[in-house]
């Protein structure tokens, strides 16, 4: 296999120039040359020391893995990394940072950035503080609300939420970000007005006989459930979010049970 240095990088200048107008216009932008193949990662884990889940159990000094590089690896390419954790919990932490992103895309896409950080927050904020956790919820939080300023941008005139905003809305999206909404009322003010202005538009999608009249539209493989399924997720959202006056709704759901 072919060797490569280190990864290197190029500027490439592209531009154009006119003799008429001695106008000159230029974009340098730098292209990153990677080595040759494509990144595998192989990981195993182990717990060293006494087994506080089953003391029944010897406690174990050493841990041994086997790892099957294969004949197609690149010659000097691999990393060999290992990691102590004190406890199993220790390990959530860096998981968690993997979660801090910059929200992004369409409703879903944001969503699937905001509803993750969300959920590591809370669960941030209910444990034991250290600095570098200080610092993610820091750098958490300010995504977070970037994320959440940018979920409703994507409120339909018309009433509810659609993937970029656009009528009509879709019932079972405004489910997801009602829900998502009201997780994040645990962390910072949500405008209240706009919660109840999409949970009258939901409501008034009732057909009468129990369900919704839903849009068909699906982006990906969200908006796809059956109809029962969709209706069962919304009104579970307004439980969630403190609606009691669903009474066909539940019984409707009931039958189907």
């Amino acid at each position: 296999a072919k060797d490569y240095a280190e990864e290197a990088t190029i500027k490439a200048s592209i531009g154009t120039s006119s003799s008429i107008s001695k106008a000159k216009d230029s974009v340098v932008s730098p292209i990153k040359i990677i080595k040759e193949g494509f990144k595998q990662y192989l990981s195993k884990a182990g717990m060293i020391g006494s087994n506080n889940f089953d003391s029944s159990k010897t406690s174990k000094q050493k841990i041994e893995h086997e790892l099957t590089l294969g004949d197609s690896i690149i010659s000097k390419q691999g990393k060999l990394a290992v990691k102590l954790y004190p406890t199993p919990a220790a390990s959530l932490l860096e998981a968690l940072e993997a979660l801090i992103r910059d929200p992004y895309g369409c409703f879903e896409q944001t969503s699937s950035t905001t509803f993750p950080l969300l959920m590591a927050i809370l669960y941030m904020k209910t444990h034991r503080e250290t600095e570098k956790s200080k610092q993610m919820m820091v750098t958490g939080m300010e995504k977070l609300q970037k994320g959440y300023e940018r979920l409703l941008t994507f409120e339909a005139s018309q009433g509810g939420y659609e993937w970029f905003g656009e009528n009509p809305g879709h019932e079972a999206l405004s489910a997801y970000g009602l829900l998502q909404f009201h997780e994040m009322r645990e962390l910072f003010t949500i405008d209240e007005s706009m919660i109840s202005r999409v949970v009258d538009w939901v409501l008034a999608k009732r057909d009468g006989n129990g369900s919704f009249k839903v849009n068909d539209k699906a982006l990906d493989s969200f908006g796809r459930a059956p109809l029962n399924i969709t209706t069962a997720y919304i009104v579970w959202t307004l439980t969630i979010l403190g609606y009691t006056d669903l009474d066909k709704e539940m019984a409707y759901l009931t039958d189907l049970a």
